[in-house]
């Protein structure tokens, strides 16, 4: 028996309680903030509608071509390409014949003054008027005060504050030319993801996964309050950035945390359950944005649960599988022996003797690795070089980070869409993001611990992408617009169950002494989907309409077609060294084989019996006309293991039995083959 096989076994004995209260709930408060940080785009930078102006819109003797428009059309100005028209902060000059207008714009004032000179030529001789006037200082309730923006196209700008009072993009005037400059505010906190994901991984590993979330959380939480208190762009989205790290870093670790003092038996429920705090954050993030319209607030109020996650993450006990591994064998008692107190179950005689075989083995693997010398990057070569050798660690190493890739960008792209989908009710679309998300956790939960992982991600990825494509066949502005909401919402559905079950399975695929490091380069994949989602609602969808949808169908459907080409992990031990995981990988190429042969072995049987059951009595089995059955022989649990599979080889099996039976076999052989 594998030290793997001793530990499950040990946590199976230990259940789920008390002691694993305090690391289940570090995990529940670092997705919390994984949620504010990640979709709080569409309410943090929410676009306003506004209209520009060259000239003071008091002024009503000038061409309607200078005049503002009179509702918020969103619009920039476009100057004649017969003028030489160079608007600035502080001057706006016209080549124009007849009237024109010079502006001068006192922006020195605290109230903004306008001294615009009017020159007239009748007969031969030149009339000038100069006027200065001071800008309305009463506006209506629900629009902002016109204002400077120090842009050639929109000089003047004011804002329609019906939905939101402000956001990035009206603080910092996000329109017209500065508009490329949307995405980045997204975009910079998933590329600070990756770099996140990657640290968290690497401390967490080597430091062990409490001290990587301690300091993760520190840094969030400075980085909270600079982001809220900063007067300048470009230091928030440097802000931003950094958001990314502290939160991916502090994630990453908290999630292996977790899901390494589970016991096998209950990983995958507790694996999906923990996305519900994800969902709940969402759809409680709409609701205080529903209440506070401000960006600055918000932010404030939506990130202060890190203010409980610090402590908590203070008082969890560090993982007992990540100390046995780093041979630190006297603590990962202590704490073994906590847990059982705490759960309040009693240490047997047979449940010591197990620890100490397990402690025993694990001396032995520390003694035989070689003691790392000055710098670890040989080292480190080495390891990714044997990786890579690995068909089975190569496969997973390929394929799961490009899965991630296409479901990463599928996801964030769906909710962060709400302003594209509606630009009057972004808290109702991201409010049902969350409830969608919660149902597909509560749906596919019990399904996941039935069916298992990969065929709910192959069906989750693929009909989601299909749902997605159908939006393009709703008619725009119909009678039938809420036929788009439900085709949407649906399609979000699947996506998001097959990326809660992808949380669980991830991490299941790489072994335990790369486990961190693997699940966050499979993060950092995920931080480049993210990354490309803004790209693709806030640029994409202006070259054309029906690009977003195609794009995150594709996503979807390319992301099915990658998922056979993983192993199944459910009611699986977790693998432990490299070699587990290649042990995994013959046993499945085996079990295929073998159910491939069995099935063939069986249609032959059955075509060469044919003309003897023909002349049998329905539904019995003569001796003369034998109904052979091939069947496949399974490990003693129900499900077979690499384990297992060392100790049970396969046998076919000839089984007599009726036509119930027959159909039931060859289903079982059909589906193990598949």
């Amino acid at each position: 028996m594998s030290g793997d096989d001793n530990f499950d076994d040990v946590l199976s004995a230990l259940g789920f309680g008390r002691w694993q209260i305090p690391s289940l709930l570090v995990t529940v408060l670092a997705m919390s903030q994984f949620s504010v940080h990640l979709i709080g785009s569409p309410l943090l930078c929410a676009p306003l509608p506004y209209r520009c102006s060259l000239i003071p819109p008091i002024l009503s003797n000038v061409s309607s071509m200078w005049q503002p428009s009179s509702d918020f059309d969103e619009k920039c100005l476009l100057f004649p390409s017969s003028t030489n028209a160079t608007p600035t902060t502080t001057t706006t000059t016209t080549n124009l014949t007849a009237p024109f207008i010079v502006t001068t714009i006192d922006a020195a004032s605290t109230v903004n003054k306008f001294t615009t000179t009017t020159r007239e030529t009748s007969g031969g001789a030149s009339i000038t008027t100069t006027t200065t006037t001071a800008a309305p200082t009463t506006t209506p309730t629900t629009t902002t005060a016109w204002r400077i923006t120090g842009l050639p196209s929109c000089p003047l700008i004011q804002y329609d504050t019906t939905v939101f009072t402000s956001t990035v993009i009206s603080e910092w005037d996000l329109v017209c030319e500065r508009g490329v400059l949307r995405p980045l505010f997204q975009t910079l906190f998933t590329l600070g993801g990756m770099l996140g994901s990657t640290m968290g991984g690497h401390i967490g590993d080597r430091w062990g996964r409490r001290r990587a979330v301690v300091g993760a959380c520190v840094a969030n939480l400075l980085v909270v309050v600079a982001m809220a208190l900063t007067p300048y762009f470009p230091l928030l989205v440097t802000l931003r950035f950094v958001a990314g790290c502290s939160v991916m870093a502090m994630l990453v670790p908290a999630w292996s945390l977790t899901l390494e003092s589970t016991p096998a038996g209950c990983r995958s429920r507790v694996g999906m359950l923990l996305g519900l705090p994800f969902s709940a954050s969402t759809m409680g993030f709409a609701g205080v944005g529903f209440l506070i319209r401000s960006w600055r607030p918000l932010l404030l109020v939506c990130s202060s649960p890190i203010l409980i996650l610090l402590p908590v993450a203070l008082l969890t006990d560090e993982s007992p599988r990540w100390l046995v591994q780093q041979a630190r064998l006297e603590e990962a008692a202590l704490v073994l022996q906590k847990a059982f107190r705490q759960n309040k179950v009693q240490l047997s005689a047979s449940l010591a003797t197990l620890m100490d075989h397990m402690v025993q083995e694990s001396k032995a693997s520390s003694s035989s690795r070689p003691s790392p010398g000055p710098c670890p990057l040989p080292a480190i070569l080495q390891q990714m070089w044997a990786y890579l050798r690995a068909p089975a660690m190569r496969t997973i190493i390929i394929v799961t980070p490009t899965l991630w890739f296409l479901q990463s960008c599928l996801y964030l792209g769906v909710v962060i869409n709400a302003n594209n989908f509606t630009s009057s009710d972004p808290f109702l679309y991201l409010a049902l993001t969350g409830v969608m998300e919660a149902l597909a956790i509560v749906i596919i939960t019990p399904l996941t611990a039935h069916l298992g992982r990969r065929i709910m991600v192959w069906v989750g990825l693929g009909m989601g992408g299909v749902f997605l494509m159908l939006e393009l066949f709703v008619p725009a502005d119909s009678e039938y617009y809420w036929v788009d909401w439900v085709v949407v919402m649906i399609g979000f559905l699947l996506v998001a169950g097959a990326f809660q079950v992808n949380y669980v399975y991830a991490p299941e695929l790489f072994p335990t002494e790369a486990r961190a490091r693997g699940f966050a380069f499979v993060n950092v994949l995920g931080s480049v989907g993210f990354s490309c989602a803004p790209l693709i609602t806030h640029i994409l969808e202006e070259y054309a309409w029906w690009a977003v949808s195609v794009t995150f169908g594709c996503a979807g459907i390319l992301g099915s077609l990658l998922v056979p080409f993983l192993p199944e992990t459910n009611n699986k031990p977790l693998p432990e060294t490299l070699q587990d995981v290649e042990n995994r990988y013959k046993y499945m190429q085996n079990q295929k084989r073998s159910a491939r042969r069995a099935l063939h072995e069986g249609e032959m049987s059955h075509t060469n019996l044919t003309p003897l059951l023909e002349t049998a009595p329905s539904g019995h089995n003569t001796p003369e006309s034998p109904h052979l059955h091939l069947v496949l022989e399974t490990a003693p649990n129900g499900h077979n293991t690499p384990e297992t599979s060392r100790s049970h080889p396969q046998h076919i099996t000839p089984v007599h039995g009726g036509e119930g039976h027959n159909a039931t076999t060859n289903g079982a052989l059909i589906s193990s083959v598949l």
